[in-house]
This record gives structure tokens, sequence and C-alpha cells, in this order.
């Protein structure tokens, strides 16, 4: 399962113990490597991203079904009020 940028940042926190703040100092000192931190954070942000576009596409998708249900339903309405 991919992680979350908040995930790896919390991940990265907790192994440097005490990164807050942008303490590179700390974070090098404490045998983490800043590059490799921001490669793992910049690469969940874009898994981010791409799951919120996903989910927006999802989205658009489920109102053009409901647009297109409540068309048919309207019509379906009408037939059977002319009928009765």
């Amino acid at each position: 399962m991919t992680e979350t940028a908040k995930a790896v940042i919390d991940r990265l926190q907790g192994e440097a113990g005490y990164a807050t703040g942008g303490e590179v100092d700390k974070l090098v000192y404490s045998g983490l490597d800043v590059h490799t931190m921001l490669n793992e954070i910049e690469q969940a942000i874009d898994t981010d991203e791409n799951k919120v576009e996903n989910l927006q596409e999802e989205l658009e998708s489920c109102i053009q079904t409901l647009i297109e249900a409540s068309v048919a339903a309207t019509i379906t309405q009408d037939i059977v009020a002319g009928t009765l």
C-alpha cells in the first residue's frame, strides 16, 4: 500500500526522532539522507495528487450518471402519468 505524503513525513520524523521545522542538520546527523527523504515525500505527494484526480473523475462520472437517471425517471414519470 502506498503511503500518503503525511504518512511519509510522519514516518521520517519518527526515524529522525526530532525532525521538525526543516532541521536538516539534525536529520543528516541522525543518519537519514535528506535527498532520499525529499524523494519519498515527493513521490507520496504525486500519489496523493493522482488519487485526488481519480476521485474527481469518478465524482464527475457519478454526477453524469445521476443526471441521466433523473432524465430517464422524468420521462418514465411522464409516460406513466399520460397512461393513467
